[in-house]
């Protein structure tokens, strides 16, 4: 089944510093906002979206609104500075007779043994297909017959994927990567040509491969990359988001306030004169295909649908005001909408089935890597691992820590045809966390640490107290902190220093732990002009 996975951000009031850990990329550090204790979670979104310096010209979402005043505990956070390099984990060497053991004494039980992930599975459902995980830092992840494969280890930060005309594989990284049918890899793409791109669609008619960057609209013939400058389809085009192919086989682009086909060779601007409010900002995020080949178009407050004319129209997602991050088609061409820990499905009548994370549907916030399959299933990320939800509403729910494979942040998720069996997972293989907080060279002793998947901006009583997993710890004389017994998987830190919280967001921390070892993030060093 066609699935269009895009990546939406909330634009993030926050200062950025570099943070390291060991195996761990640059990070990014936040400086927290004030809230207000009633509905700052229900006005904003704790999400983030890695931007490059080239986007300066990026329009602000719409749902982007200023937080409330906190309580008084929750002040602005301090701005730390860069950290200081971090010590390497304390794991031992399997080939290496004379190392050294380490310093720490492993978890003071072993890990539970975990079932195993890759058993065989139930029976497939007919027109099944594997599916595949984009991870930030571990590359692309295929579960297929019952089995988790890494089938490309060296694509950082998978931003899109989509399936070929020949049945080929294409994923958008740092680089553009085909896995062929055979399973071999080539990188088709690369940062000089067609340069970072963000969204990929393929012409399951022509053949063609598509992609969108902030410099414009790129196709690929299987040979080689030609480039169309943004400002075709517009004078006053800035930002380009999604990319897609309607039934008609046409392509169509969405840039920050205005939709754009491309139709007989020449780009048309859809006319949405008269939908919305007079001098509407739509700030539209991503398009989805519908099986007779109808168009939507996702934007800050809602979606809307292409006519046959291509006359737009606001589609009825029930009452209120909704702002969804995400966009999918489910089974007999209905909408499936992501949130805020929320899944709408509503097949535009206003008549709505809802699933949540309040109501104990599932057990993740942030959603991501949005997508569906032909058996009506619905797959998605978060801060918390992963959620395959059935047609039913029943949710499996891959944890961190429970599929080796999976050990990292989620960014997209695509399924082929009604999708995998799903195997048997087994259970969080933990380990400890350690560290230091240290400000101008000295220790800071006394001071709180929190870890979670997804520490929050906009903070009612703690930054992970809302969290499913919550760490917490506190900083001896010497300024250092441990957290036991921690699924492994990615997560956020959070420091309280003086009655101020700064966040700190890893890009792969702590992936790497091992089960039952203590993994050593290094140094958090606070700014030593704070106050």
């Amino acid at each position: 089944m066609k699935n269009y996975l895009k990546h939406t951000g909330i634009a993030l009031l926050a200062a950025v510093a570099v943070v390291s850990a060991p195996g761990c990329k640059k990070a990014e550090e936040k400086k927290t906002e004030p809230a207000k204790v009633d509905k700052a979670e229900d006005k904003k979104a704790d999400k983030k979206e890695d931007k490059k310096d080239d986007k300066k010209d990026e329009e602000p979402k719409a749902e982007d609104k200023k937080a409330e005043a906190p309580k008084v505990d929750d002040k602005k956070a301090e701005e730390p500075k860069k950290a200081e390099e971090p010590k390497k984990a304390e794991e031992p060497k399997k080939d290496d007779k004379a190392a050294t053991p380490p310093a720490d004494k492993p978890a003071d039980k072993p890990a539970d043994k975990p079932a195993d992930a890759n058993a065989t599975p139930p029976a497939p459902a007919a027109g099944a297909g594997p599916a595949y995980f984009g991870l930030m830092n571990k590359g692309l992840v295929k579960l297929d017959n019952g089995k988790f494969e890494v089938v490309l280890a060296d694509a950082k930060f998978v931003k899109d994927i989509v399936k070929g005309k020949d049945g080929s594989i294409f994923a958008a990284a740092m680089a553009i990567h085909k896995i062929g049918t055979d399973g071999k890899a080539v990188e088709i793409g690369s940062f000089d040509n067609p340069g970072s791109v963000d969204h990929l669609a393929a012409d399951l008619n022509g053949g063609n491969l598509y992609a969108t960057s902030y410099k414009g609209v790129h196709t690929y013939d299987g040979k080689s990359w030609s480039s169309e400058e943004k400002s075709k389809l517009g004078a006053d085009v800035q930002l380009l988001s999604d990319v897609a192919v309607d039934g008609k086989g046409r392509l169509w682009v969405a840039s920050s306030n205005a939709l754009h086909v491309k139709d007989g060779g020449n780009w048309k601007t859809i006319d949405l004169t008269g939908v919305g409010k007079q001098g509407y900002k739509f700030f539209f995020k991503d398009f989805a295909i519908g099986a007779s080949g109808t168009v939507y178009a996702g934007h800050s407050s809602g979606v809307l649908k292409l006519g046959a004319d291509d006359k737009a129209s606001e589609v009825n997602t029930g009452s209120g005001f909704h702002s969804y991050s995400e966009l999918a088609i489910g089974s007999g061409d209905t909408l499936v909408l992501g949130g805020i820990g929320e899944i709408v499905i509503t097949a535009g009548d206003g008549k709505t089935t809802t699933y949540s994370e309040k109501g104990g549907n599932f057990k993740g916030k942030m959603i991501r890597g949005f997508t569906t399959d032909g058996q009506g299933r619905i797959w998605f990320a978060h801060e918390n691992g992963m959620t395959v939800l059935d047609k039913d509403g029943k949710a499996t729910d891959w944890l961190p820590g429970t599929v080796a494979e999976l050990n990292d942040k989620i960014e997209v998720i695509y399924t082929v045809g009604s999708g995998p069996a799903l195997p048997t997972v087994g259970p969080q293989q933990k380990g400890n966390i350690k560290g230091k907080v240290i400000k101008a060279g000295t220790a800071i002793a006394d001071a709180d640490v929190e870890m979670c998947g997804s520490p929050a901006m906009f903070i009612k009583t703690t930054p992970c107290a809302e969290a499913a997993f919550k760490g917490a710890g506190k900083t001896d004389k010497d300024g250092n902190f441990e957290v036991k017994d921690v699924p492994i998987g990615n997560y956020g830190f959070a420091v309280k220093v003086d009655g101020k919280w700064t966040i700190y967001s890893m890009f792969n921390c702590c992936t790497e732990m091992k089960a039952g070892q203590t993994y050593d993030i290094g140094s958090i060093t606070l700014r030593a002009d704070s106050k």
